[in-house]
């Protein structure tokens, strides 16, 4: 169970697209160290914040996309 969530919220060119990529690709590493990194692909990591922001555009996209969080 997770006891701690670490959300970056960062508007447009603040580093955002540099932090999940450095994040992906030590996925791996993170997880032997006990912190997993939510999503697999950049669009899981745009449908998860569209969960959690409750955006209108998460009822147009397939029902998968609501478990992305």
């Amino acid at each position: 169970m997770t006891t701690r969530v670490i959300l970056h919220v960062g508007a447009p060119k603040s580093g955002t697209t540099y932090l999940q990529q450095i994040l992906r690709q030590n996925a791996s590493s993170l997880r032997d160290q006990g912190v997993l990194v939510a999503g697999r692909t950049h669009t899981e990591l745009v449908h998860a914040s569209f969960v959690l922001r409750e955006d209108r555009r998460l009822d147009a996209l397939p029902a998968r996309a609501a478990g992305a969080w």
